[in-house]
């Protein structure tokens, strides 16, 4: 066999090797790629009331709970309080107590107004914390009704239909209540099946490759004695 021959073979080999090593090190990267997490927080419904003035739910301590609602048929028509040097337009204040399982409560004030005359759908303009009784944990300038909850039980929640949002007649089309869940997601995991052929034929081609070099260069040992 001529030394160009040789040299050849040894390229080859070489080249066999690297290309194995190469897929395997793909497969490799695919399959600890699928195992790459995702977390976020997801909406769980905890219980929803059609034209209540009333909702109660089950609470752990920690859960973020969140009260949403969607406006009485007759919630838009007036009278409106005459606006403020702090509320700029004409407003409605809705009233949401939460009573915590221990019995005391806390109370948000919800700020509504009409974004433009003609409209029929009352918009949050602000969320006041009137009474902290405790029970939740939540920002100084709340963006939702609710918080973390402090306490397990049963949390209730009612709009004081007297003077919760006077002087409305009609309850709200529905009351939900939900808290938020952290769900872990695995989004790559379609990787895993297109990693593994990857990682056992790069796995494959690397052994006869490291096997065939040194069946090589013992066949080299014995000509050479």
């Amino acid at each position: 066999m001529t030394s160009i021959t040789i040299e050849m073979e040894i390229a080859l080999k070489t080249w066999i090797l690297t290309f194995g090593m190469v897929l395997l090190v793909i497969g490799l990267i695919l399959m600890s790629g699928s195992n790459i997490q995702q977390q976020s927080y997801k909406e769980q419904e905890i219980k929803r009331e059609v034209e209540k003035w009333s909702i109660s739910g089950n609470f752990t301590k920690g859960d973020n709970m969140t009260v949403a609602y969607r406006q009485g048929s007759d919630w838009h028509q007036p009278p409106f309080e005459p606006s403020t040097d702090y509320i700029p337009v004409n407003y409605k204040a809705l009233y949401i107590e939460i009573t915590d399982p221990n019995g005391n409560i806390t109370e948000f004030e919800v700020i509504l107004v009409l974004p433009y005359e003609e409209s029929s759908l009352l918009t949050i303009f602000q969320i006041n914390v009137t009474i902290d009784g405790g029970g939740l944990i939540f920002e100084e300038n709340p963006k939702k009704i609710g918080g973390i909850v402090q306490y397990n039980g049963t949390y209730k929640i009612e709009i004081p239909s007297e003077w919760g949002i006077f002087p409305s007649q009609s309850p709200p089309s529905y009351l939900l209540l939900f808290k938020y869940v952290l769900v872990t997601k695995y989004p790559y995991t379609y990787l895993l099946p297109v990693g593994v052929p990857f990682g056992i034929v790069g796995l494959t081609i690397s052994i006869w490759g490291i096997k065939s070099s040194k069946r090589k260069i013992r066949q080299d040992k014995k000509r050479s004695k």
